[in-house]
């Protein structure tokens, strides 16, 4: 007994044929020309001359570029064909990429004048699957145009452009981070570490992604975290890039923060008012070391918070000291006097080491505020991101029930604000 497959069924074999058969190397090349339709029954894909790869693109067999007029049979015989045309076509990447997005566009309309022209099942059923095939081959494509333009965007000259492009890698490292796998994130930091620059500043961008990602592995994974500074610390301190002394500096600074959970915090420096603060004084006391600067939005969302955990408190032995990043001692003085902030305030002593130069944000190599360390009556950090409900929750443990409750319906509020500031931190743009 003999089998016979309807014609259209074994279109739809080619069809799913051709498109296993083809990668991201290989585009349509064309077909042999169909039959010319009416020009206000077709619908041509827009190209853009002035490009060499759009020119080459409008070369490539055009009959194809333009979906023909009829029913769901000219539809099947149309996909089928476009489908093999993209299976063996040749082109440069960019070529390819314009090509396959254009194809697989006009495959989508002509697959929608198919299913909208009464089909038969098998038709109907070929024009489906292969809708669906040519909407996640441009996915596909897309997803491969993006990792290229990122990894141009990460070797450009342009530090502005660079950081944007390291940027983007470092923030879907943290995102992905649990779910990769150790292989990959070896790979990811061989990528990071791999080929410094020579620029100074694009060697700062790149010290400054290394920081931003140790510090969010410190919050979870602190092996990690301490594993990726201490080799870009060995990696930097041999490079010859002028930068690379201050950069170190600033990555040695962090991880003596990831490491200064249970361990004694130092703090000096000069105060608002001129006087040093006298840091043995605080002994007894659970303090909360905050790293901000009256520009940053989400230090300024937080003071509320903290103003009200001071005054629930503060009688029971908690104080704060705040370590202020900006570039204006005016503009401290006249924040701190307008928000009636009643502890101490350490500023630079001078423009060298004022803003992100401050020599405690150095120190600690702090590369985003607010920067919360809590350290508790021996000295000792015991939270190295008190903010928010942490903040109340580590205050409720170390000094117990409050002298003065906190404002009911508070807890909520803290807690967006939490995920606020942790959402939005500002950074050091000089990394």
């Amino acid at each position: 007994m003999s089998l016979t497959f309807p014609r259209t069924l074994c279109a739809a074999v080619t069809i799913v044929a051709a498109l296993a058969m083809s990668s991201p190397a290989r585009v349509a090349r064309g077909d042999e020309a169909a039959e010319d339709a009416p020009a206000a029954e077709q619908q041509a894909v827009e190209v853009d001359a002035n490009s060499d790869a759009d020119a080459e693109v409008a070369t490539a067999k055009p009959a194809l570029r333009v979906v023909p007029a009829g029913g769901s049979t000219e539809m099947v015989q149309y996909v089928s064909d476009a489908m093999r045309a993209i299976s063996e076509y040749e082109g440069d990447p960019a070529t390819a990429d314009r090509y396959r997005l254009s194809m697989c566009l006009n495959i989508i309309e002509a697959a929608d004048v198919g299913l909208e022209s009464a089909p038969s099942d098998n038709e109907a059923n070929v024009l489906t699957i292969v809708k669906l095939m040519a909407m996640e081959r441009m996915q596909d494509i897309a997803q491969q145009q993006l990792q290229r333009t990122e990894e141009l965007i990460r070797s450009d000259e342009r530090p502005a452009v660079a950081g944007v492009g390291w940027g983007r890698f470092t923030q879907k490292a943290m995102q992905k981070w649990g779910e990769w796998s150790d292989e990959e994130k070896k790979q990811f930091k061989s990528t990071l570490l791999s080929d410094l620059p020579e620029d100074e500043q694009l060697f700062k961008v790149r010290a400054g992604s290394i920081r931003s990602v140790a510090s969010y592995l410190a919050r979870g994974d602190e092996d990690s975290g301490r594993q990726l500074l201490e080799e870009a610390v060995e990696i930097m301190q041999s490079h010859d890039n002028p930068a690379a002394e201050s950069v170190v500096a600033r990555l040695q600074g962090t991880l003596r923060r990831l490491e200064l959970l249970d361990n004694p915090m130092e703090l000096s420096g000069v105060q608002v008012d001129g006087t040093p603060l006298d840091w043995e004084s605080y002994r007894g006391k659970v303090v909360l070391v905050d790293f901000w600067a009256t520009w940053c939005g989400p230090c300024r969302a937080e003071l509320p918070n903290v103003k009200e955990m001071y005054a629930a408190y503060h009688d029971k032995g908690f104080d704060v000291v705040g370590v202020s990043l900006d570039t204006s001692l005016e503009k401290v003085e006249e924040f701190v006097e307008a928000q009636e902030i009643p502890w101490a305030n350490l500023y630079g002593e001078d423009e060298e080491h004022d803003g992100w130069d401050h020599p405690m944000a150095t120190y600690y190599g702090i590369s985003g505020i607010p920067t919360a360390i809590l350290v508790d009556q021996q000295g000792r950090a015991v939270d190295l991101n008190a903010r928010g409900v942490r903040l109340r929750d580590e205050l409720q443990r170390l000094l117990g029930d409050p002298v003065e409750s906190p404002t009911e319906g508070d807890e909520a509020e803290t807690d967006a604000s939490d995920a606020q500031a942790t959402a939005a931190a500002e950074t050091d743009p000089a990394t």
